[in-house]
């Protein structure tokens, strides 16, 4: 994949790939979609979209991280210090993002939620590690126990966020998010032994 993104053809063609996906998965659910539908509605070739893409797993893993980095960047604005207010943002942008593929995948959203689950976990870290690090002058050692933190605290907010819509969100959204918040700010004390 050897194509440069600053080109506005690319970027044109790129976008088509993605609109023909995202309605494909509308339509269809994502374990009925082929490469060959989505080149045809995007009106491309096979080879073009091996030139963006090396497979439909791909696509969906470029489609989940713009999708959940378009929510998270408008909802925190320039926000970028680990607190109580950021985690809150943060599980509302998962929540937020959930609620967005499952009005987009409306067939196959319970097929699709295991797929998207390592990448918005790697995303929920990078955020809270680069917070973790930028909040606190550590020391090279202390950097371990950073990512650490960030892995502890990426992976509870999604797991319970995923098992919480997996069980038809059985409580109120705000105790949810009081009850993550309540478990977070105990790793992230940990951070200041």
């Amino acid at each position: 994949m050897s194509v440069n993104i600053n080109n506005p053809r690319v970027k044109r063609t790129r976008d088509l790939i993605i609109n023909a996906f995202i309605s494909l998965v509308t339509k269809k659910g994502f374990d009925s979609i082929t490469v060959k539908d989505i080149t045809t509605v995007a009106t491309i070739n096979r080879a073009t979209f091996y030139a963006h893409f090396t497979d439909k797993y791909a696509l969906l893993d470029t489609v989940i991280v713009e999708k959940f980095s378009e929510i998270f960047s408008h909802k925190l604005l320039g926000e970028m210090r680990l607190n109580e207010n950021t985690i809150r943002i943060l599980i509302l942008c998962v929540c937020e993002y959930f609620e967005m593929v499952k009005s987009i995948c409306k067939c196959g959203f319970a097929s699709i939620l295991p797929l998207i689950g390592d990448k918005i976990s790697c995303e929920l870290y990078s955020i809270i590690y680069e917070m973790l690090i930028k909040d606190h002058e550590l020391a090279e050692n202390e950097q371990i126990r950073a990512q650490l933190v960030a892995t502890m605290m990426s992976t509870s907010i999604y797991n319970v966020i995923y098992k919480w819509e997996v069980q038809n969100r059985p409580i109120p959204q705000e105790l949810l998010i009081s009850e993550i918040i309540g478990f977070i700010s105990t790793g992230m004390g940990t951070l200041k032994r």
